[in-house]
């Protein structure tokens, strides 16, 4: 296991945070130490964190926000549920909608629409 870390990363940046009782933005520094098991240019760090943040923002705070999977009070097995909720953002996705909220709502209206959606595979 000896040497697996061949260089610390620290990324200082500003963050913007509501402030729930004002409803005033705050400004925030942060700091993040990332570790990396090879040497590489900052540019390219800089692509690999951004690209790891745009999985969060796009899989896992969609998750959380629109299908509420924080507030789940699933206890017994939870991670059958995660999988259902990522195969249909996935379908979601796959099908070109923009906003998982208006389509999720969408389809608890008019249910027969899920049915116009294509599968996730090869051949669509």
């Amino acid at each position: 296991m000896a040497g697996l870390i061949k260089a610390v990363i620290v990324v200082e940046r500003l963050v913007w945070i509501r402030d729930p009782a004002t409803s005033l933005l705050k400004k925030r520094s942060e700091t993040a130490f990332y570790a990396a098991s090879c040497l590489m240019e900052a540019k390219i760090c800089a692509t690999a964190i951004r690209n790891h943040w745009q999985i969060e923002n796009c899989n896992h705070h969609v998750r959380d926000v629109t299908f509420e999977e924080d507030k789940s009070r699933i206890r017994t097995q939870p991670l059958i549920m995660a999988r259902l909720r990522s195969f249909a953002l996935n379908i979601l996705r796959h099908n070109g909608a923009q906003n998982i909220a208006r389509e999720r709502h969408t389809n608890s209206l008019i249910p027969l629409n899920m049915f116009n959606y294509r599968g996730l595979s090869s051949e669509n």
